[in-house]
């Protein structure tokens, strides 16, 4: 590897990343945690079969609104941008607001 002092502006941007990378994994453990209080669903499965199994809930949750959920996960992916991130953590706030579920601050 290169020597770290030819790699401060690339460490940088890598703590940033990393940042942002655990701030994404918190956001998506605080949708999934919030949604499994609420439904008989596991908040430690893998995000695909999360989403297959919020879809299969009865009562049904709505189709757009798993989509949205789906969506979410989706794009908290490492290197979100903090912007991304922002707008993301507020459409959490609001999914679990809908499911009932008190966000902090709420």
């Amino acid at each position: 590897g290169r020597a770290p002092e030819h790699v401060r502006p690339v460490a940088a941007m890598a703590r940033r990343a990393q940042l942002s990378s655990g701030l994404a994994e918190h956001q998506r453990t605080r949708l999934k945690r919030g949604l499994a209080r609420r439904r008989p669903v596991s908040a430690d499965l893998p995000d695909a079969e999360f989403v297959e199994r919020l879809r299969q809930m009865t009562p049904a949750l709505a189709t757009d609104r798993v989509d949205q959920i789906g969506g979410v996960l989706h794009d908290l992916r490492p290197g979100i941008d903090e912007q991304r991130l922002v707008t993301l953590a507020a459409q959490i706030d609001e999914i679990l607001r809908q499911e009932g579920v008190r966000t902090f601050g709420a």
